[in-house]
């Protein structure tokens, strides 16, 4: 039985999540599993889509990882002393949480060999990020001397209360106080442009908790000598989850295949195609023109262009020439655009990913975004008269079909953004934008 995994985030596009669980599924033979990305607008969201997916576990990213806990049945220790869960595993009906960001942090500092003994430690951030380091650097050194350093003055307040530490009120020049500290742990989620104008001492050890930031790293790496991204943070915290998804803490991995994903990881995510898919009535036609219009890359629709070259609809070419016949030349088509150097946006018919060799064909030539929307959502939206492969299905039918093609989409995904019912339209598209942008 397949099992799906994801990442659930705003934005989400950044996450190299994926290349670690995939690459951990491929080494330990468990072919029916996948992970991939996961857009959400909320937490409620992140439960609903969990639920509807059925979801085996997931990882959550900011900005959820503190509201998440509201909805969950269980929370493990780590998520009750930091109020920030990064894990999300579904058994009998119920969401336990965890937080396995506490084993990610304490790999990091260990193999950082950086002593901390009598250091002024400073905090930027008071999310669960920040809250998750504090735990950690305390449970480790007792008498460490922290201080929150965060432009909302209540958050690193209540951090602060919380943890019995220091925190800076946000004043114009209270950053400047910065300088004073010899480790400095960056943990908000995207570079801001006040961290440009930010000063640390020049022996200063940073640790930038956003790994894929780059506009951060490379920014204090021109002035810094020692800043860390937190690659290890990333992995070894993936691999306590990893041996929560299935139940088996003796799951281990060795230095060198944290050096084979690491390799992975610095990979742009940027490849020459944007492919929509999803099922019939998911919003890939709608969708597609605005999302040209607006990134200013040419669109192509796999189902219009070949009703174009035959000259006839797609319910006429089924009733001529049959299905096989269609999805033969569907291949064609697609090859034909996946080798084309011009970058495009590419509305796929639904059953485009039913062939193993189309499926294959996308995941080398393009970004795959997985338009989910819920079945009778679909049904709902669509002329069933027009759709050859649907019109004379039951119900039951129809759903089986949306069940097998659920994992040929989800399978092939690198991201997953949900069209629902009751989500405006322009806002969607606002936000799909935002993450494709992330992407080229």
């Amino acid at each position: 039985m397949k099992k799906f995994f994801g990442v659930f985030g705003n934005p989400i596009s950044h996450s190299k999540s994926p290349i670690i669980y995939n690459t951990f599924f491929k080494k330990f033979d468990l072919k029916e599993c996948y992970y991939t990305r996961i857009f959400a607008s909320d937490s409620e969201e992140v439960v609903l889509l969990s639920k509807k997916m059925k979801l085996s576990g997931v990882n959550i990213t900011s900005p959820f990882k503190k509201d998440i806990t509201k909805f969950c049945d269980k929370l493990d220790y780590g998520v009750q002393q930091t109020d920030s869960a990064n894990t999300l595993y579904f058994a009998d009906e119920q969401i336990i949480s965890y937080n396995t960001d506490i084993f990610g942090i304490q790999e990091e500092i260990f193999k950082a060999n950086v002593d901390f003994g009598e250091k002024k430690i400073a905090i930027i951030g008071a999310g669960g990020a920040a809250a998750t380091i504090i735990y950690v650097i305390q449970n480790l050194f007792k008498d460490a001397d922290i201080t929150i350093f965060n432009r909302t003055t209540q958050n690193a307040k209540n951090l602060s209360h919380k943890f019995n530490v220091k925190f800076i009120e946000n004043e114009e020049k209270s950053f400047e106080n910065l300088q004073q500290f010899d480790i400095v742990f960056v943990a908000i989620p995207q570079f801001n442009n006040f961290l440009k104008n930010i000063k640390f001492k020049k022996n200063a050890i940073l640790f930038i908790a956003n790994y894929s930031d780059k506009n951060t790293i490379l920014h204090f790496q021109q002035e810094y000598n020692k800043v860390i991204p937190c690659y290890n943070w990333l992995f070894y915290q993936a691999i306590k989850s990893f041996q929560i998804f299935f139940n088996n803490h003796k799951i281990n991995l060795r230095n060198d295949d944290m050096k084979d994903i690491l390799q992975e990881l610095p990979k742009s995510l940027s490849k020459n195609n944007i492919y929509l898919s999803g099922f019939s009535g998911s919003g890939k036609t709608t969708i597609a023109p605005i999302l040209s219009e607006k990134l200013k890359v040419n669109y192509v629709d796999l189902d219009k262009m070949i009703e174009s070259e035959l000259n006839m609809s797609i319910e006429k070419i089924f009733s001529k020439y049959g299905e096989n016949y269609f999805r033969n030349k569907e291949s064609q088509y697609l090859e034909k655009i996946a080798f084309d150097k011009e970058k495009k946006i590419v509305a796929l018919g639904a059953g485009a990913l039913d062939n193993d060799k189309n499926r294959n064909l996308i995941r080398r030539t393009g970004y795959n975004i997985y338009l989910y929307s819920d079945l009778e959502t679909c049904l709902q939206r669509i002329d069933l008269a027009t759709r050859p492969v649907l019109c004379d299905m039951k119900e039951k039918e129809a759903s089986i079909l949306f069940d097998k093609r659920f994992e040929n989409y989800f399978f092939s995904s690198d991201l997953v953004f949900s069209n629902s019912a009751d989500n405006g339209i322009e806002r969607r598209i606002n936000q799909l934008f935002f993450e494709i942008k992330q992407t080229i």
